[in-house]
This record gives structure tokens, C-alpha cells and sequence, in this order.
């Protein structure tokens, strides 16, 4: 079976393919850019209203920047242990066509350096989703402590019933 693509040429795909996907998705987002309005010189009739438009404030966490960044560098991790699996295999075929020690030893050594940017891989994308699901919490408003909350009667309703589970089966209880 012939390969049309040769070991260096999958490594410049590779490359290709990670700085253009993102690339080509930086200027998905819409923007309105419409032309200002022309007035008309007449000299009578009220002067034109002034209209101040503000646009949102796009806040990222230091917490979310991370865990997208861990993203992307374990996407890069996936697309480099695809690289490495396929060399690796390719000097696995080479190793069965001519066994030499010098070819088990480069296969074997692609063969682990595979296992491992797979596992580096899935270590950055299980802590970058992690990071990114993380809730904020709003700066303005400081944490409430579980104490606290029980105590005010603002945001709570008069009457209370709670079931919870004990040693004996489970309790009910309820404030009034």
C-alpha cells in the first residue's frame, strides 16, 4: 500500500491546520458598522439629538483566560500525539520491513513519547474545562458563609420544611 503523504509533509499539515482553524474563526464575532447618519444644512429646525451609545464591557476572568488557554494548549497536545501515533507507526511498518535494534529502539521510543502527549493532552483539556466551568463569584458581593444565610429572614419564606437523612432513617424539620 502506497502513502501519499510523506512523514514531513503530515508535520507541515499539522502546522497548517493549528494556525488557521484559529485564524479563520478570530473574526466570527458580529459587528455593526453602520455609516454615520448625513444632516441636512437648512439652518432651521432643532438641532440633532446626540444619541451616546455604550457598549458592554467584556469582562474574563483570570480563571476562565487560563482554563481556555489550557484548552487550546491541549488541543495543540491532541494534534502532536496524532503526529507522534502516526510516525510511530510508520516506524513500526519500517521495523517489520527491516528489524534492526536501532528501528525497535525509534519505534518504541515514538511509541511512548505518543503515550505520553496523549496523556499530557488530556491532562490540559480535563483542567481547561474544569477552569472555564468554574462559576465566578461577583466581586461587589462578598461570599456568604452557610450560617449566615440561615439567619436572614429577607430572601428566605416564612415557613420551612427540610427532610434530611440521619442514622435512623430520616428527619423532618420545620421552622415556622
Amino acid at each position: 500500500m502506497k502513502r501519499i503523504l510523506k512523514v514531513d509533509n503530515k508535520f507541515w499539515l499539522v502546522l497548517l491546520l493549528s494556525a488557521a482553524l484559529p485564524a479563520l474563526a478570530w473574526g466570527q464575532h458580529k459587528t455593526s458598522s453602520a455609516p454615520a447618519p448625513k444632516t441636512l444644512a437648512t439652518g432651521g429646525g432643532p438641532p440633532p439629538k446626540e444619541v451616546i451609545v455604550e457598549k458592554p464591557v467584556f469582562h474574563l476572568s483570570v480563571l476562565k483566560a487560563v482554563g481556555f488557554s489550557a484548552i487550546g494548549a491541549g488541543g495543540i497536545g491532541v494534534l502532536g500525539a496524532i503526529m507522534l501515533g502516526i510516525s510511530a507507526q510508520d516506524a513500526g511498518d519500517a521495523y517489520n520491513a527491516a528489524p534492526s535494534h536501532a528501528g525497535y529502539v525509534h519505534a518504541n521510543a515514538l511509541a511512548a513519547w505518543t503515550t505520553g502527549t496523549w496523556v499530557g493532552a488530556g491532562v490540559l483539556l480535563a483542567a481547561g474545562i474544569t477552569l472555564v466551568l468554574i462559576p465566578e463569584h461577583s466581586s461587589s458581593a462578598p461570599a456568604k458563609r452557610p450560617e449566615e444565610k440561615n439567619n436572614q429572614t429577607d430572601e428566605s419564606p416564612a415557613a420551612k420544611l427540610t427532610l434530611t437523612p440521619s442514622l435512623g432513617g430520616l428527619l423532618l424539620r420545620g421552622t415556622f
